[in-house]
């Protein structure tokens, strides 16, 4: 099956554990959505332009096992009803994003969403752009 946008937003927001980042220091003329142009200019992602993203927590190599992550993790396959929620009365809200194949609509209110950034000329960090999904309604 096809990656969905929201995918690869999930393959590149992950960063490195042993990655240690000073933090940015101020660009001219960028306009944040999320810290007034303070950051420098990140890669595109997926349609939307990002800033750098201070790290948070920094983890030493050396300190991280070589079997962190389950195996599980990587083979595990959610029920459609993992996935979306349907409501009684005809709402429906989407659970899960990152590995999950977009609709049509879906897929439609992203590009709208990105075109309307672009409009604005905002910028994002990528943590933000990663959840850009979860800001949709179905």
């Amino acid at each position: 099956p096809k990656r969905s946008s929201i995918l690869l937003l999930c393959d590149r927001a992950r960063h490195s554990p042993s990655r240690t980042v000073d933090m940015p220091k101020k660009t001219k003329g960028s306009k944040s959505a999320t810290a007034g142009g303070r950051f420098k200019k990140g890669p595109m992602m997926d349609g939307f332009r990002t800033i750098e993203e201070p790290v948070y927590l920094s983890v030493k190599e050396e300190n991280i096992s070589p079997f962190t992550t389950p195996v599980e993790a990587f083979t595990f396959e959610p029920e459609p009803d993992m996935v979306v929620s349907n409501f009684k009365n005809g709402d429906r809200e989407r659970k899960i994003y990152c590995n999950i194949e977009l609709t049509d609509e879906e897929a439609a209110s992203i590009k709208a969403l990105q075109e309307e950034a672009a409009k604005q000329g905002l910028e994002f960090f990528p943590s933000i752009v990663i959840m850009a999904g979860g800001f949709l309604s179905p």
